[in-house]
């Protein structure tokens, strides 16, 4: 098994602050074979009833999606004669320090970068337990029959078979007289399956069985036969199946070899599982690329290598000397133009084409060659969809209407992105939100004026109020992130991770929210799923870090205890959102708060979950750590709804009688859960 080696830098005072690039796996590159006997010249396959695959051997074989109402626009297509799927083993090494990362790729110690085509066939409703029998298939069989019964998988479907392998030669010698070409050869079977979702969605998986190794020889004999090497070493000969000239040929067709170049199998080894997976297709030298998710760098990604995974977007991001100063004093912490708290993947194209990743494996889209796109995942499988649009508009109404949409459409536009069929804006969101339903829309309260973040406590809260009443100011509400508290650290004032209000800094806090609410002014605060030990805060009505501890729904370390999670002054515990206990127990809180009169709140810090954590689901926590942030907005947003379903009469019709919160942190499904994106400070 490939290794994993996490790095804690939290605890270093000084820094290097010129951080070096992570070692990344390269694109990697390798050529197409398939057998013209099983695998016809060309041939038009159909995806469901309004997409079809069209397969080519010219210019040694590519495979082209498009859909029927538009048989000239390829949707999705590989590169003649380049192999679309590849795979590595390689060490992954995690260098964390407080909510940044860095994912390096150590030790790659296996590419298969070759592929053959076996086989391409239609799958039909007979067919949905095919290879049932087979047990390298039965799990990806097992994967297929879900989606036909969960997912509305639309039949027929289309599977591509075949191996993925590399082969390196060197020559040893046995005696004076003889040598033997060694020729070790990892091969790996692999499953392609495209099904269509809708009318305007294919979905895509690839599977890879357990890598094999099998050393091939082949005697150069001088005094010796090579019959007698046979017979001397009791091989069994096989007459093997060989890829002529397959480094130099673009066409990729299987011939045998010539019987004096049999080969004996000498050998096969076990070998580590892939972990590391590649699909690569063809791009164009002009075209630009769109999306990512919350991206402040760069507009157009083509030329990038865009990494898919939440963490703290960075303190300068490489402009100087603030970025300087921000690695210096914490690892890393100036960030790169990459880094981001809520990141996708998902892009759109100039060229109409989109495409995104379903789960939430960590990931890169290699931009960077200028005729071909290469997705690395780590994992052994990957999930995804290609979508199929006339403009930038429909692409992302097609991935909202999978996904779910925002609530404020506007906030999820950026001008001059996007462009398409249509008279004006408001067709646009029109035709946008008609596609992927109109959920209900933000209380007008939010945008009705100013929403004023203040801390200080009542007093301070009262003063600025009245200075804004002078100057006729519209506020729609006071955002007060220390109404928990503050204390003094080694970085100055924090607040107190205790959610609960503090009597002593917001004196009369109920009355301040009921006579602010008279003016028609929310009251809004700060959470986030984390918990600070209280032993030190003496006006503490409840200890929530010892209540999550007790109901043991704190994310743990290995040996069971807490993980006590570093942030700049102090340490805190984490809330295992995978726990079925946590959801209820922290919802309760959020209905203490709302009991008080707050409408609204940020529900900060999804981005920390630690990559070593153990997490009572079991999963992999390098996985969770993209799914955490919107396992953090489901929790918010089904209490937002729950408490809107419990109002009664009047308030239960008012529109205005709703909740908002927003979030820093979220990952490719985060709009459908959360009210408000926040795009950090």
């Amino acid at each position: 098994m490939a290794s994993l080696k996490i790095t804690k830098k939290h605890n270093r005072h000084l820094n290097n602050p010129f951080p070096s690039n992570p070692k990344t796996l390269p694109c990697i590159h390798g050529n197409l074979l398939f057998d013209s006997q099983s695998v016809p010249s060309e041939q038009i396959y159909d995806i469901g009833k309004d997409f079809q695959l069209n397969w080519s051997s010219k210019n040694g074989g590519s495979l082209c999606i498009f859909h029927k109402s538009q048989p000239s626009r390829s949707m999705w297509s590989t590169v003649p004669g380049r192999s679309f799927v590849s795979a590595a083993v390689a060490e992954t090494e995690i260098e964390e320090s407080r909510g940044s990362f860095v994912i390096k790729d150590r030790d790659i110690r296996l590419i298969c970068n070759h592929q053959t085509i076996d086989n391409i066939r239609t799958i039909d409703p007979s067919d949905i337990v095919l290879h049932a029998n087979n047990q390298d298939f039965t799990s990806f069989s097992n994967v297929m029959d879900q989606e036909s019964q969960h997912k509305g998988i639309q039949l027929p479907a289309l599977l591509i078979t075949g191996k993925i392998f590399c082969v390196k030669k060197r020559k040893i010698s046995i005696q004076s007289s003889d040598s033997i070409e060694k020729q070790p050869s990892t091969n790996a079977k692999y499953w392609m399956l495209f099904d269509q979702k809708n009318n305007n969605q294919i979905g895509f998986q690839v599977k890879l069985a357990k890598p094999k190794m099998e050393y091939r020889q082949k005697l150069s004999p001088r005094t010796y036969s090579y019959r007698a090497f046979a017979s001397k070493f009791g091989r069994i000969r096989r007459l093997r199946v060989g890829f002529s000239r397959y480094f130099s040929r673009k066409r990729g067709i299987i011939t045998v070899s010539p019987a004096e170049e049999e080969n004996v199998v000498m050998k096969n080894e076990r070998v580590p599982d892939f972990n590391r997976i590649c699909i690569t297709y063809s791009s164009e030298k002009s075209e630009k690329f769109y999306g990512f998710g919350e991206q402040f760098s760069h507009m157009d990604f083509k030329g990038k290598r865009v990494p898919i995974f939440v963490q703290e977007q960075g303190i300068g991001r490489g402009d100087q000397p603030i970025t300087f100063a921000a690695n210096l004093v914490s690892y890393r912490a100036g960030g790169d133009e990459s880094t981001t708290y809520a990141p996708s993947p998902f892009y759109m194209t100039s060229k109409m084409r989109s495409l995104y990743l379903e789960g939430y494996n960590y990931s890169v889209f290699d931009l960077t060659k200028d005729d071909s796109i290469q997705i690395q995942i780590h994992g052994d499988l990957v999930e995804g969809r290609i979508l199929h649009g006339n403009s930038p508009t429909e692409h992302i109404e097609q991935f909202t209407e999978n996904i779910g949409s925002p609530q404020k459409l506007h906030d999820w536009i950026i001008s001059g992105a996007v462009v398409g069929h249509g008279n004006s804006p408001t067709e646009l969101i029109e035709h946008f939100t008609e596609t992927i339903g109109r959920p209900q829309k933000l209380p007008d309260w939010i945008i009705s004026g100013a929403v004023v973040g203040l801390q200080g406590g009542t007093e301070t809260v009262r003063h600025v109020w009245k200075e804004l009443q002078a100057q006729e100011t519209p506020v729609s509400a006071f955002w007060l992130q220390d109404w928990v508290g503050q204390r003094k650290t080694v970085i100055g004032s924090q607040l107190w991770w205790n959610w609960e209000v503090d009597s002593n800094r917001y004196s009369g806090w109920r009355q301040l929210i009921k006579d602010l609410g008279a003016q028609d002014i929310k009251v809004m605060t700060y959470c986030n799923p984390c918990l600070a030990l209280m032993d030190k805060k003496p006006n503490a009505k409840r200890n929530l870090f010892e209540e999550a501890m007790k109901l043991d729904i704190l994310v743990k370390e290995k040996n069971g205890d807490p993980y006590m999670v570093p942030n700049t002054a102090f340490d805190v515990g984490m809330l295992d959102l995978t726990h079925p206990q946590t959801e209820s127990w922290f919802k309760q809180i959020l209905q203490e708060m709302v009991d008080d009169g707050v409408r609204g709140w940020m529900a900060d810090f999804g981005e920390g979950l630690p990559v070593d954590a153990c997490l009572y689901s079991g999963e992999d926590p390098i996985t969770a750590h993209n799914r955490y942030p919107e396992l953090w907005a489901k929790i918010n947003r089904e209490f937002v709804e729950e408490w809107k379903s419990s109002l009664v009469g009047k308030e239960k019709e008012d529109q205005e009688e709703a909740m908002v919160f927003f979030m820093r942190a979220g990952f490719r499904n985060s709009p459908k859960w959360e009210t408000q994106p926040w795009f950090s400070s």
